[in-house]
């Protein structure tokens, strides 16, 4: 029997050096991608035992959350994306976050958080002394355990601390992660799945692979974080509540997720971009490109070709536009204003290619200028 959290790891390595397609579906946990030039292709599953906690999820320097991997630690208010100011303790002055307030210190979206108390999206408060797990629930912290890292303790409210299994929730002494079907065929590419029913699809699971370049990456999370380095030949990336990740594609593109950062380097393709909360980052569209969110901010580096749809509830709009085409713009905001800075760049020659521009926001500012 080998204690989960000791770092038992399961290797999987195929021979490949053609791009294939990446199948993964898990309840919980994040994916990593990387694609590059290579003969093989390797897999790597590990429990995480501490679930939202800050080992399984990617940090910001400084070792905070970073996106939308929230965490659980009962001392803050936490929402999608970073941590806003630690709640209120009497006795205690207020200790601001530089990261923001998002909702506000002790409200929540659905009203107010008392202090010391979490808050974890889709769940509800957290109270003091407990953190949350996916698919487990509450959990209590264990006692006398230090902080978090890149967190501080506040005088007055429970300390941040390594999760241990709620009541009635499986004691996973053993990982079983053979349960995990691992199989690799050049025709059908790679599926990696765990059986429905299984303890483990509760458990949050970490799942990085290297596969040739131009691979077609189907990454798929009931919650957790996916991510794609390299050039994909197509992707579709999908989770229920976490931040997602694509460095390039060359075809198709869909990125989906409930409450979390979109984030992507170069879309060549016709692409569909959506978050029900969260901000939507892109560096250069050259294809058919729709950005949707319901509440926050949608930021492209540069619209080179094709088309653009950016559309936000309640969030700013930034577009950089570049020089040498034509822009088609049909721009829009409820509350906020529309500014337009496309005069300052070089007039587009002659026949050069047209790009069209829609942008629409309930509240917020849209600002159109030259790409840098």
């Amino acid at each position: 029997m080998v204690a989960l959290g000791t770092g038992v790891v399961r290797r999987e390595v195929f021979s490949c050096v053609r791009p294939v397609r990446l199948g993964v579906e898990l309840g919980s946990g994040g994916i990593r991608a990387r694609l590059a030039e290579g003969p093989e292709l390797v897999v790597e599953v590990r429990p995480e035992p501490r679930g939202y906690g800050h080992g399984a999820w990617p940090v910001e320097p400084d070792g905070s959350p970073r996106g939308d991997a929230w965490g659980w630690q009962p001392e803050y208010d936490w929402q999608p994306g970073r941590m806003p100011q630690v709640p209120p303790v009497p006795g205690v002055p207020p200790v601001p976050s530089p990261y923001g307030q998002g909702w506000g210190a002790g409200q929540g979206p659905h009203g107010p958080i008392p202090p010391g108390h979490g808050y974890v999206p889709g769940f509800g408060t957290v109270p003091p002394g407990h953190g949350y797990v996916p698919g487990h629930g509450l959990v209590p912290t264990a006692p006398g355990t230090s902080s978090a890292p890149g967190t501080s303790s506040v005088p007055g409210t429970a300390p941040a601390a390594e999760a241990v299994p709620a009541a009635g929730a499986p004691a996973f002494t053993d990982p079983g992660l053979d349960a995990i079907e691992i199989s690799f065929s050049p025709e059908g590419g790679l599926r990696v799945a765990l059986p429905h029913g299984h303890p483990l699809w509760a458990t949050a699971l970490t799942v990085d692979i290297t596969a040739p370049a131009l691979s077609r990456p189907h990454l798929r999370t009931g919650s957790g974080f996916v991510s794609v380095t390299g050039t994909a030949a197509t992707a579709h990336l999908r989770t229920g509540a976490g931040s997602l990740d694509l460095q390039r594609a060359e075809g198709e593109a869909e990125l989906d997720t409930g409450t979390g950062s979109v984030s992507v380097g170069r879309l060549a393709g016709a692409a569909r971009l959506r978050t029900g909360s969260g901000s939507i980052d892109v560096g250069t569209v050259e294809g058919e490109v729709s950005a949707h969110t319901g509440t926050g901010r949608i930021s492209v580096g540069s619209l080179a070709a094709g088309s653009l749809e950016a559309v936000t509830t309640s969030g700013e709009i930034r577009v950089g536009v570049s020089d040498g085409v034509i822009p088609d713009v049909d721009a829009h905001s409820g509350a906020g204003g529309v500014r337009d800075d496309l005069s300052d760049g070089s007039a587009p020659r002659t026949g050069a290619p047209r790009v069209r521009l829609r942008a629409r926001t309930g509240s917020g500012r849209v600002w159109i200028t030259r790409a840098v």
